[in-house]
């Protein structure tokens, strides 16, 4: 995953896995998704790359259950001469995983030590 994702979205993915029974990342980060069919593959698709404050931002939309598709922002910014993503959210369902949020993850990792 170094080829493909920022380092500190890496090193946050990390710290997050580490928290027991945690509700930070109740799907798969990049792609909202627990689950996956091969034959949604037909529905993916990715718009063209636009400038956002020094990076870039891309909507693509993935295949899901019963022909509907799941419409994502993924954020982009350029480490050491690649782009890499840094930053996945849902637009379908108006949601971001709270795994930059550092109150949230402290207080996932204190009910997981009750």
């Amino acid at each position: 995953m170094q080829s493909f994702v920022a380092q500190d979205t890496l090193k946050r993915l990390a710290e997050v896995n580490k928290i027991p029974e945690q509700e930070i990342l109740l799907s798969d980060y990049f792609t909202y998704t627990q689950d996956y069919a091969p034959e949604w593959i037909a529905a993916l698709k990715a718009g063209e790359p636009k400038a956002f404050m020094g990076s870039e931002m891309i909507d693509v939309w993935l295949g899901a259950d019963e022909g509907k598709s799941l419409h994502l922002k993924i954020y982009l910014r350029r480490e050491y001469g690649a782009w890499k993503i840094y930053r996945v959210r849902d637009l379908t369902d108006n949601f971001e995983h709270p795994m930059f949020n550092d109150y949230a993850i402290e207080k996932a990792r204190q009910e997981s030590q009750q």
